[in-house]
């Protein structure tokens, strides 16, 4: 969409942002890319098309939000380069992504409670024939690799600012000065050996 236009619109607080993102649709034919949270309570609301369009959608979109909210601030890039759209469409996906990611974790939360289940009557049925095997170790077990792994792919998802953060707060025996070099991948490896100690 290289002849397009981008809209932004910045409001305080989600009600603001969806009015503006209401308005803003149907102000004009235009699309919604999506609403990002910023942090601070700031949420960005993205929208593109003819730019005639999207002017006229931002514009009934700033009036809205200073109706309901707080508007930071609004602004209209008209025809942007690839790469800004690249940058946007990534970000959206990000989000988009985040979303099947909460779907599918209560997919799985209902999944382990299935599992819960059929791990309970494995331990019984064992534990008749074994005595040695204990429910306790049987879970752990299996929660502790369900948990490496769900554990390790929300790591790949943090910053490595954030990443440094956690690794700091765990008492690890790296240095600071260690912590600061370190990469993604070295910091995710510190966490889950620590975790696997306790």
């Amino acid at each position: 969409m290289n002849n397009g236009a981008l809209g932004l619109i910045e409001v305080y607080g989600y009600l603001g942002a969806i009015e503006a993102a209401d308005t803003a649709l149907k102000a004009a034919n235009v699309d919604l890319i999506g609403c990002e949270k910023v942090k601070g309570g700031i949420v960005t609301v993205k929208i593109k098309g003819d730019v005639g369009a999207v002017n006229s959608a931002v514009q009934a979109a700033e009036e809205a939000a200073k109706k309901i909210s707080k508007l930071i601030s609004t602004h209209v890039i008209a025809r942007p380069d690839i790469s800004t759209w690249s940058i946007v469409e990534k970000n959206s996906q990000l989000i988009e992504s985040n979303v099947n990611d909460t779907q599918k974790t209560e997919t799985i939360e209902d999944n382990d409670s299935i599992c819960e289940d059929v791990i309970v009557e494995k331990v019984l049925n064992d534990a008749e024939e074994n005595k040695n095997i204990t429910c306790e170790k049987t879970e752990e077990v299996i929660t502790e690799e369900i948990v490496n792994e769900d554990f390790a792919k929300e790591l790949e998802k943090k910053t490595v600012e954030e990443l440094r953060r956690l690794v700091r707060s765990m008492k690890s025996p790296m240095t600071n000065k260690q912590i600061k070099f370190a990469r993604k991948d070295k910091l995710i490896q510190e966490i889950l050996t620590y975790y696997k100690e306790e």
